[in-house]
């Protein structure tokens, strides 16, 4: 297994920072504190699943949970899907589709991050990638993102009052860095 790079490491660090305070990664709303992954009837593997029943034949390239504008907890999944990345937002207690958008801004990098996936050398996916870190560490998946310049997939997982950030590699599938902080600080 190759040693984390200094960039992976501090990628690692900088997802880790943006899901802290709270207990999920928010990026939707400025209160972190809200989200709480404990108040969700689907998982995050089953909000990709869901995903991929509603857009068949995509890759998916981000995913998390998120209060999408105050309007309840949403999983919030960015799929390639052709030529096109597609925001797909998913009720998170009732796993109905709520909504699908593009976004103009997130084509060229979420096309490189649908390449990066579809050309992993054993095959790693979002939704593998999830698993490992499952399996790897104790916890609630509330985000994992690809991250193409390190060429991992980083996801965070809360347990209880800590938060843990896993790097995996998009060609092994291995954990090649891991970060924990209290969430809330």
């Amino acid at each position: 297994m190759r040693s984390p790079s200094t960039r992976v490491r501090s990628c690692t660090a900088a997802l880790l920072a943006l899901c802290l305070g709270g207990n999920g990664c928010d990026r939707a709303t400025e209160e972190p504190d809200e989200v709480d992954p404990h108040d969700v009837a689907f998982d995050l593997l089953d909000a990709l699943a869901i995903a991929d029943e509603h857009e068949p034949g995509g890759i998916s390239i981000e995913a998390e949970l998120t209060d999408d504008d105050g309007d309840g907890l949403v999983y919030d999944v960015d799929r390639v899907v052709g030529e096109q990345t597609r925001e797909i937002l998913i009720d998170a207690d009732t796993g109905e589709v709520v909504a699908t958008r593009v976004d103009p801004e997130d084509q060229a990098e979420g096309r490189m991050q649908g390449q990066a996936i579809a050309t992993s050398q054993d095959g790693v996916t979002l939704e593998r990638a999830i698993q490992t870190a499952l399996d790897t560490l104790p916890g609630t998946a509330v985000s994992a993102e690809t991250e193409v310049e390190d060429g991992v997939i980083l996801v965070v997982l809360l347990e209880g009052e800590t938060s843990h950030a896993l790097a995996i590699d998009l060609d092994t599938g291995v954990v090649v860095d891991t970060a924990a902080e209290p969430a809330g600080d």
